[in-house]
């Protein structure tokens, strides 16, 4: 709890949240979180030149270092021009520091459209500073304004972290998800 209240410290706290942490030096804490002021977020539709370093998060923060370049970037210019697909990234200092994927959809279930989030990835140094946060209320906004209220998600099982922040900004848990990989597709 504390932490999040370092996090969100306003400047005029700043001296405050110093002197607590010199009088109490037994929190284990990164310091740059009480030397930095809290990080100004820009979230953004993403253009064709942010693709590389949507690309570069994909493989190092979502785990996929196999990616095939090309065929990535062929991806991200084809989402870009569907109506049906937005890619956001998120901006800290000049620097794109993460990014998320959401597509609009349909299902047998449901009367409307929900939007899905089919990615979402921030750099591991600018994690627990709201930039997640961001890029959600970003695709929700995106949603509303596409004609949904409803947004849903697949997280893989091992990633606990992210199913902590889900939970933390408002998603519950509802289905399983199954994969099954085909061969010999054409």
């Amino acid at each position: 709890m504390f932490l999040k209240r370092v996090q969100t410290a306003t400047m005029s706290d700043f001296a405050k949240v110093c002197f607590f942490f010199l009088k109490n030096p037994f929190y284990e804490i990164r310091y740059e979180l009480i030397l930095e002021k809290k990080m100004m977020i820009y979230v953004k539709e993403a253009e064709s030149q942010d693709f590389l370093i949507v690309l570069s998060l994909i493989k190092n923060e979502l785990g996929y270092p196999n990616l095939n370049e090309t065929d990535t970037l062929k991806r991200l210019e084809y989402f870009k021009q569907s109506k049906d697909w937005e890619t956001f990234v998120a901006v800290v200092d000049s620097e794109t520091v993460g990014f998320i994927g959401v597509r609009k959809g349909m299902s047998y279930a449901i009367d409307g459209f929900y939007v899905e989030i089919a990615a979402l990835a921030v750099a591991e140094e600018a994690r627990r500073g709201g930039v997640g946060a961001a890029l959600v209320k970003k695709a929700e906004e995106w949603a509303l304004k596409n004609g949904t209220d409803e947004m849903r998600l697949h997280s893989n099982m091992k990633r606990l972290d992210a199913h902590l922040f889900y939970e933390k900004i408002g998603y519950g848990k509802k289905s399983y998800w199954f994969s099954k990989k085909l061969g010999g597709a054409k």
